[in-house]
């Protein structure tokens, strides 16, 4: 099975994941789990989602910034 890490989640997310898995009997990880499997399950494919802007990890240029704007994106 292939693994999932998460790294750097706010702390708020991991405190929510944390106090949601104890009252669930569940771990951490299969806690994450069931959150991403009920997302896909109720959430499916969202297509009024806009696209990322740009590939993550990739700085932002001046041009795609303006053209976000044009977009009416925030």
């Amino acid at each position: 099975m292939p693994a999932i890490l998460i790294r750097h989640a706010p702390e708020r997310v991991h405190d929510w994941l944390k106090r949601t898995a104890t009252e669930n009997r569940r771990s951490m990880t299969q806690q994450a789990l069931y959150c991403f499997d009920w997302c896909m399950e109720h959430m499916g494919s969202r297509p009024d989602f806009p696209p990322p802007v740009r590939p993550a990890g990739s700085p932002l240029r001046l041009a795609e910034i303006d053209a976000a704007k044009k977009e009416g994106r925030p």
